[in-house]
């Protein structure tokens, strides 16, 4: 059993950017399950526009509005958690983690948009996704994942 000086030895410190990716990617999931929560209190102002829009009725606009909401709370909560595991991950060196971050960074920004109202939360939560996307791929970056990359 390693002593506990022996452990911390084992630990390899990230450089400054990759500890910026994770933390950017916190934030960007932080922001985009705001923003679900933003359109879910904001329900009724969007019913009546649906209804207005479409020339439904106001009870099937509800229906459809309460769907989509549930929909994107539901999704901009399992990004966040995937966020949070993904970016631990690349942060302590995993490449798949890295490759696996780009991957849900690209749905998610598309995630944002497929709902088909952009809102600030949502223009915020993709431009950091794309900004810690790029980060990953920075020559410090790429240095410490072909270093310590698993």
């Amino acid at each position: 059993m390693p002593t506990a000086d022996e452990a911390a030895g084992d630990q390899v410190r990230p450089p400054g950017l990759v500890s910026a990716t994770y933390w950017l990617w916190l934030v960007a999931g932080a922001i985009g399950l705001a923003g679900g929560l933003a359109v879910m209190l904001n329900q009724r102002t969007l019913v009546d526009g649906m209804a207005k829009a479409q020339s439904l009725p106001p009870e099937q606009a509800q229906e459809i509005v309460q769907g989509l909401t549930v929909w994107l709370v539901t999704g901009s909560a399992v990004f966040l958690i995937l966020y949070w595991l993904l970016a631990y991950q690349a942060r302590t060196g995993v490449r798949k983690a890295r490759t696996l971050l780009l991957v849900v960074g690209v749905l998610s920004a598309f995630f944002q948009y497929g709902f088909g109202r952009v809102t600030i939360f949502g223009l915020v939560c993709a431009l950091l996704t794309v900004l810690a996307m790029a980060l990953m791929y920075f020559p410090a970056s790429r240095r410490f994942y072909d270093t310590h990359g698993r």
